[in-house]
């Protein structure tokens, strides 16, 4: 009788080999002479995607190459074989993994899945330490807050995460555009996010869309946007803010 071969731990059934869940984290890909520096765009157990620089040379789709990425545990290095290679972006797939890698990568997952189920909320504010207290406020309000430091780097992130934010929180004093402009913006091409303005004051008002001045019967309704004071209670306007975001995100997930 011969002896019984060891199963691989994943199977082709095995569906969370293939769940991909976004992670923004550093790789550096090695393919023959060619070194590819790029950040992580989505992981799974099977392989992952990395964003390039533009322009970089593209290995060959199936070449085998070596992968170090940078997991919340640290750095791991593996085989990876090259499956598609863009000119800013390439995919690969695991070749070879160990099982510190494989709890590494699985931990990954989990973190995604939960960060998934909870609203995401964008914060814009040009003031480094209040935008750093709004996020971590958030976070343990139970959101994924994301920073920006102003509208174009706030434009560009709500493209790349493709309807995953859900909220966002705008500085009255942004440096390169009005608060209500940029509010105004965000609600006609994004009317899904909700918008808080976070201004010096005492009262919680809705803000006036340009939206108002249109024909009733042909205007869309105007966004709610609210101005939250930025002093004792806005803890407690941003937990509220939170709330929000997290009753609409499961009343989504019902639908």
């Amino acid at each position: 009788m011969s002896e019984q071969q060891p199963q691989p731990r994943f199977g082709t059934a095995d569906r969370r080999r293939h769940y991909r869940i976004p992670r923004a984290v550093q790789a550096v890909l090695h393919v023959g002479v060619t070194t590819m520096p790029g950040r992580v765009q989505d992981l799974s157990l099977g392989g992952l995607r990395m964003r390039v620089g533009d322009g970089a040379a593209c290995p060959a789709v199936g070449s085998v190459g070596l992968l170090e990425v940078q997991l919340a545990s640290g750095w791991y290095r593996l085989r990876v074989k090259v499956v598609r290679c863009a000119f800013d972006e390439v995919a690969v797939r695991f070749q070879q993994i160990t099982p510190q890698l494989e709890d590494a990568i699985e931990d990954e997952v989990v973190a995604g899945i939960e960060a998934a189920r909870r609203p995401h909320i964008l914060v814009v504010d040009p003031s480094p330490v209040r935008r750093q207290r709004i996020a971590e406020t958030l976070r343990t309000a139970g959101c994924e807050s994301v920073e920006a430091a102003t509208p174009l780097e706030a434009i560009g992130i709500v493209e790349r995460r493709c309807g995953a934010i859900r909220g966002m929180t705008i500085a009255e004093s942004l440096t390169q555009t009005r608060a209500d402009e940029f509010c105004e913006y965000v609600s006609q091409s994004n009317p899904e996010i909700q918008l808080r303005i976070i201004a010096d004051g005492t009262r919680d008002i809705p803000i006036e869309s340009a939206a108002d001045d249109a024909e009733p019967s042909v205007a869309p309704s105007p966004p709610e946007i609210h101005v939250v004071p930025d002093d004792d209670t806005l803890d407690l306007a941003l937990r509220d803010f939170a709330a929000d975001a997290a009753r609409t995100l499961k009343l989504l997930e019902r639908s």
